[in-house]
């Protein structure tokens, strides 16, 4: 899968979650994610992926807006400028990395925006729980997956998606990180067709600072893709 269709599930993926759950009431002037994502095939790790996306509103929002995400100014991440990509209103890398280079943010030469320089506290969450992943999904049945083994998150977000890129409607969920599994019903299956999807599961960090009066959110976020087989 390409870099656009990854940020264009990842988007999708997140302005839906808005929808379901506003864990944050605080206003806030912009956001910005580290994304780390590994992907695997079983059980097997096939590729671990970082890439950076930030979003900046001129009119503070209490929730995920990107439809208002703002041109203005430069983003940094790690030393390396990010850059505007208009039709998703985001700053986003000019490429997948492959190695973890830290969490260091940067905003400068903004109108509107304070210039800042930030490292997040922590760390991206960890997961160590894909044995007890399905490795099929019955829509018949419905499907239970465990969540466990996993650490430094507040929150989870989670969305599946199939072979041709139709989201699972209305399944599309942010719950806390005191869950220990997720249920899907069988009549929330129904939308999604082909042989194989691919479940994602985002675990979240969140950190929130404010420079000058003006209050921004850092997300450190995990994201593991694991594919299985649908059935009927």
């Amino acid at each position: 899968m390409n870099k656009l269709a990854n940020i264009l599930i990842l988007l999708f993926s997140v302005t839906c979650f808005c929808s379901f759950l506003n864990n944050s009431p605080t206003l806030y002037s912009g956001e910005f994610r580290a994304i780390k994502t590994i992907n695997y095939r079983d059980t097997v790790l096939t590729s671990i992926i970082y890439h950076p996306m930030s979003f900046l509103f001129n009119t503070p929002v209490a929730s995920f807006s990107p439809a208002n995400g703002e041109n203005d100014g430069q983003i940094a991440f790690n030393n390396r400028p990010l850059y505007f990509l208009s039709t998703m209103r985001a700053y986003i890398d000019s490429a997948d990395r492959k190695t973890d280079q830290g969490l260091n943010w940067n905003l400068s030469n903004s109108s509107s925006f304070p210039n800042f320089s930030y490292t997040c506290s922590g760390n991206y969450p960890t997961f160590g729980g894909i044995s007890s992943i399905p490795k099929s999904i019955c829509k018949s049945a419905g499907i239970t997956i465990p969540l466990n083994n996993f650490g430094g998150a507040d929150e989870i977000e989670f969305t599946i998606d199939d072979s041709k890129l139709h989201y699972l409607s209305p399944w599309y969920r942010k719950i806390s990180a005191t869950s220990t599994s997720i249920t899907i019903p069988p009549t929330q299956l129904t939308g999604l067709c082909g042989q194989f999807v691919t479940m994602r599961i985002t675990f979240i960090k969140t950190e929130e600072q404010t420079f000058s009066g003006t209050t921004f959110k850092f997300e450190n976020r995990l994201t593991v893709n694991v594919p299985a087989t649908l059935v009927p």
